[in-house]
This record gives structure tokens, C-alpha cells and sequence, in this order.
């Protein structure tokens, strides 16, 4: 992960351990506004136009993937289907922070405050961080390469759309945004001939049925298909 981004959601003890405590208090590295404006201040309030801290988002997804586990049900599809999405590393982060939390039998109560919103809070027993090891592990989350090539079905320059192509066989891949920079989104149109350079994320559902993700890392115009 490049270093400055990394630096954006790098954490810092503010407060020590107090004897006989255990809550400890962290807070991002990076001051806010060196976040939201890194070569200082701009046209417009960062909070207007809805700017908001890297760290204060990854905390925000943290959480909310803790949040998804069900101890009762260790293998559900909400929770190993947004580890498929991040892909293999995140995946295999979200596990190596479990591991500790089982191994050192702690229970877990998680907050966080971001100024001038509602704050997060999940909680992580040390009996759900062992079932959750398992889960991930039994998911066999991969990631590889592929490239897609046929006709555009959809354009869009909102990261939250998806792009679907349907390839030569008839089939038709929907494959989110990704990595794809907006100057090469702009480019496009429906109906035209593609190729997209994708991550294939999948992971095993329980029963042993294979999920898979497409998230989108390049696209360009081919001026036809192959034949």
C-alpha cells in the first residue's frame, strides 16, 4: 500500500493505559484538515462538501464488517461476502486481528467518534473471533487477474454502478468500478467493443458453492471483437 495512503489512517495512542484499565484511546496520526486539505486551505469547506478522513471511513468499514459476523451463524454470506470484495489481503488482515483477540482471550468493545457524526461501535468475544478464524479460512478467499472482452451493456461514472459486458457467449459479467480512472470512464458508451482488465475475487459459500466478485482495474475501446 503506497505510503501515502497508508499515512491516512496510520493510528496513535493519545492516552496510556490507566492501572487496572483496559480501554485505550487511539486517533489518527494525521491531524484532520492535513487529511482533507493537504496543500492547504481551499474554496470550499471540506465538511459542505461531504470531505471526510480516510481513517474516519476505514474505521466506519472496520466496524462494519465486525458487525456483519453472526456468532450463530459463523459462515454467513454478509460477512464472507464483503471479505470477497476487499480480496485476499483485507481478508486476510480482518483474520491476523481475530487471531489476536482469540489467542489472547479478550473481549472486545470497539468505538468511534467522528466529529459531527454519529459515532460506530461493534463489540468481538473472544469465542466469536476463534468461530470467525474458521470462517475465513474455510471461505478460501483468492484473488486473480482476468480480462473481459466483449460489448458494453451499461456506462456509468458513478462508483457505486457496476459496468456489464456480455462476452461472445452470451454471457454477461457485471463488474464493479474499481481502480478504472474516471477519464477512461468518460470514454465509453453502450454498445461498444471492450476489453476489461479485472480481479476475479472468489471465495467457497458454505455448502461449497464458489462466489464470485469482479472488481474493475483497467478498460479500454477495442475497435472491434475478436472473431
Amino acid at each position: 500500500i503506497p505510503r501515502e495512503l497508508s499515512a491516512r489512517t496510520e493510528m496513535s495512542l493519545v492516552a496510556s493505559p490507566l492501572p487496572g484499565s483496559v480501554v485505550i484511546r487511539i486517533a489518527p496520526t494525521m491531524k484532520r484538515l492535513e487529511d482533507l486539505e493537504p496543500e492547504g486551505p481551499s474554496l470550499f469547506d471540506p465538511d459542505e462538501i461531504g470531505l471526510r478522513p480516510l481513517s474516519d471511513m476505514a474505521m466506519e468499514r472496520f466496524s462494519s464488517i465486525l458487525s456483519t459476523f453472526d456468532e450463530s451463524s459463523p459462515e454467513s454470506s454478509g460477512f464472507i461476502e464483503q471479505l470477497t470484495e476487499m480480496g485476499p489481503r483485507a481478508a486476510s488482515n480482518v483474520k491476523a486481528f481475530y487471531e489476536s483477540v482469540g489467542k489472547g482471550s479478550m473481549d472486545i468493545d470497539l468505538s468511534w467518534s467522528e466529529p459531527g457524526a454519529d459515532g460506530v461501535q461493534t463489540c468481538v468475544s473472544h469465542s466469536a473471533a476463534a468461530l470467525a478464524v474458521k470462517a475465513i479460512d474455510d471461505a478460501k478467499i483468492e484473488s486473480a487477474i482476468v480480462n473481459i472482452v466483449g460489448v458494453l451493456q451499461t456506462a456509468t461514472l458513478s462508483k457505486k454502478d457496476k459496468l456489464r459486458v456480455r462476452t461472445a457467449d452470451g454471457d454477461e459479467k457485471t463488474i464493479s468500478i474499481g481502480l478504472i480512472a474516471p477519464s477512461d470512464l468518460a470514454e465509453l458508451r453502450t454498445g461498444q467493443p471492450v476489453e476489461v482488465e479485472a480481479e476475479l475475487r472468489s471465495s467457497i459459500k458454505p455448502g461449497g458453492k464458489r462466489s464470485e466478485k469482479l472488481s474493475g482495474v483497467s478498460v479500454r475501446i477495442r475497435p472491434s471483437l475478436p472473431l
